[in-house]
């Protein structure tokens, strides 16, 4: 599973997990952080590049990758410069799918901009986080409310318009 993402920074990364199955073939998977990775651009041949290095480093075998899942993007999925495009000329029988946890991420950003009940939520929480973020007494005020009320203690954060995964 790979993932490209741009820190505060605006440095390029890309993370690489995988999962497979033990030596025995026994038991259920096992999913593992590999690597987080600097890559000079987001585009689907560095990603490859990036890649092979990390599979030639780890000494990975061909076909030991039975399939890829990544966000969807077309530097990703894009079928002439897709990162996946790339690795199918090495592994023909890959299989390359778009992550159901991004899926499932896009559709709720979606349904929340559709649905007025969505949008006062929303509106609500961004009016708390500036309330309490500009504030250690109004912080500390929502802090005992909640214990009164026997809720658990939460961290208020706000929604970003802008970031798929956070209205999701």
């Amino acid at each position: 599973m790979l993932d490209e993402s741009i820190d505060n920074s605006l440095e390029q990364h890309l993370v690489v997990y995988s999962t497979y199955l033990d030596s025995a073939g026994l038991g259920p998977p096992i999913s593992q952080f590999m690597k987080l990775i600097t890559v000079p651009d987001g585009k689907g041949k560095t990603i490859y590049d990036t890649f092979i290095s990390l599979k030639e480093t780890r000494k990975l075998q061909n076909e030991n990758l039975i399939a890829v899942s990544t966000d969807g993007a077309s530097s990703m999925l894009g079928s002439e410069n897709g990162f996946v495009t790339f690795l199918k000329n090495d592994l023909p029988n890959l299989i390359g799918t778009h992550c159901i946890a991004h899926r499932e991420a896009l559709a709720a950003s979606d349904a929340s901009k559709k649905i007025p009940k969505f949008l006062f939520v929303e509106k609500l929480a961004n009016k708390l986080y500036s309330w309490v973020g500009n504030s250690a007494k109004r912080n500390n005020e929502l802090i005992y409310l909640l214990e009164v009320m026997e809720l658990e203690s939460l961290q208020v954060l706000q929604i970003h318009g802008i970031r798929w995964l956070s209205r999701g």
